[in-house]
């Protein structure tokens, strides 16, 4: 059942009107009953993947948290049998285990991988840190852990919740009031007018990957990642939109992240709950260990962002496009900060409104760069297309039109408005009349888009392929 779809649109209004008439104590009960209904629907195979993960990991929590000592000494082997699952399913699923045991993709793609699994083992992972370092004190219920992991707005691609912030607002269910329901419905519509619009115009300059590469360029790549960005935006502000009709809030994921000045920032405001993850996960802890041996004080800077990337790679695909893709991007951090301790003065606090304006160009060119292993996903094509983009740029302008840059604008004039008014929403604090204007035009281009009824290869997110 696609989160875009007249199908799910009935299913959720459903679960809606029941949450909000039954009692409050039965609302989370509820809650966890739909998800599982939900990721069935989606595949009966994937809920019980994630009903076996569940159960297993509440019993060792449930068994071993009542002692700090007996936690730490089994703490490992869970995060070792959760890691083990996760690292065994994703290479099981990547085109070279096909190539070793041909039925390998099909039998762990259908029976074993599910949709969102890559999201929701981070979390148990980040359940468990949180038990041994003594941030969560109080176990929940079984209800309350199953739905961490389960919550249906965000199964199937994050955000990616920390335990106690997502405990807290869980324990503070509340009936929707209407600021917080009209903000609901503006992500909601926000969401759909990236996914039904932008995305949908942006579909038309993408290729056949595989078969065309030697005529892929910067605007293709350029289209793709923009897409990407509208695709995975426009999800997030959808069940972000989704989860505060039942009054409880998920994290932000994007901030405008193409007006970030170096990378540092930039990893600060894309896939903000899985950088955050990466960066309290491995980086830091990373770096606190090896300052604190007596070693060549450039392992510390060198080391940290490499496996850190490294581990971001890996986890969007098992591949060596995209561990490559991992080892650029913590060269990119590498140097931003070697450029820093060189010349301070080139930090974007220094700097003027011109040259922070140029530094946003530059890291958005590099980035797209770094885009093309997640489009054509081979290492070989990878380096056709950046072959083409470095010796021959104009091949692929051809097909640019004025729409493809009309739809990026669009994209950037909503970040731009968010980022100038510091809201998410930056119409909710105008008069009436203006307010009333945005959300009319938002409407009537979600109503053209819908009118247009632009076809794409499917109504999928990207991110729940990972």
């Amino acid at each position: 059942m696609d989160l875009i779809s007249l199908p799910f649109a009935g299913f959720f209004a459903v679960i809606l009107l029941i949450y909000h008439v039954i009692p409050a104590e039965k609302r989370k009960l509820w809650l966890l009953i739909t998800s599982f209904v939900f990721y069935g629907l989606l595949d009966i195979r994937f809920l019980l993947t994630l009903v076996i993960l569940t159960v297993c990991n509440y019993w060792f929590v449930k068994k071993f948290s009542r002692s700090k000592k007996a936690y730490d000494a089994y703490f490992a082997l869970a995060i070792l049998l959760n890691l083990s699952v996760f690292i065994g399913l994703k290479f099981l699923t990547s085109r070279y285990a096909g190539l070793i045991f041909p039925e390998a993709n099909d039998i762990t793609g259908k029976w074993l991988l599910p949709v969102g699994f890559s999201f929701y083992i981070l979390q148990l992972i980040s359940l468990h840190l949180s038990i041994k370092n003594g941030l969560l004190t109080t176990i929940p219920g079984f209800v309350d852990f199953a739905l961490y992991l389960a919550y249906f707005p965000k199964i199937t691609s994050g955000p990616i919740e920390k335990p106690r912030p997502f405990f807290d607002r869980l324990s503070k269910l509340a009936l929707v009031d209407s600021f917080n329901f009209s903000r609901g419905l503006g992500l909601i519509l926000v969401g759909l007018i990236r996914k039904l619009l932008i995305v949908r115009i942006l579909y038309f300059y993408i290729p056949d990957w595989l078969a065309d590469a030697d005529m892929v360029g910067w605007v293709q790549i350029f289209a793709f990642t923009m897409l990407v960005y509208n695709d995975f935006a426009g999800y997030t502000s959808i069940v972000r939109g989704l989860s505060s009709l039942f009054g409880l809030e998920l994290s932000e994921n994007f901030l405008q992240p193409f007006f970030a000045r170096n990378f540092s920032e930039f990893w600060s405001r894309w896939h903000i709950t899985l950088s955050t993850w990466l960066r309290e996960t491995i980086y830091f802890p990373l770096s606190r260990k090896l300052g604190k041996l007596n070693l060549w004080s450039g392992f510390a800077m060198v080391i940290p962002p490499i496996v850190t990337m490294l581990a971001s790679g890996f986890w969007h695909g098992a591949s060596l496009a995209m561990l490559v893709w991992g080892t650029i991007h913590g060269l990119y951090l590498i140097i931003e900060r070697l450029l820093y301790e060189r010349f301070p003065g080139t930090r974007p606090q220094n700097l003027s409104w011109f040259w922070q304006c140029v530094s946003m160009i530059v890291v958005f060119l590099l980035f797209t760069y770094t885009m093309v292993p997640f489009a054509v996903t081979t290492f070989k094509q990878t380096i056709v297309v950046w072959k083409n983009m470095l010796i021959q740029p104009s091949i692929g302008t051809q097909s640019a039109t004025p729409l493809l840059f009309i739809a990026a604008a669009f994209s950037f004039l909503l970040d731009y408005l968010a980022q100038r008014k510091k809201m998410e929403l930056w119409w909710q604090d105008m008069p009436l009349i203006p307010r009333s204007a945005v959300i009319a035009i938002g409407i009537i281009l979600l109503g053209v888009a819908i009118g247009l009824n632009i076809q794409t290869a499917d109504s999928v997110f990207i991110y729940q392929g990972f």
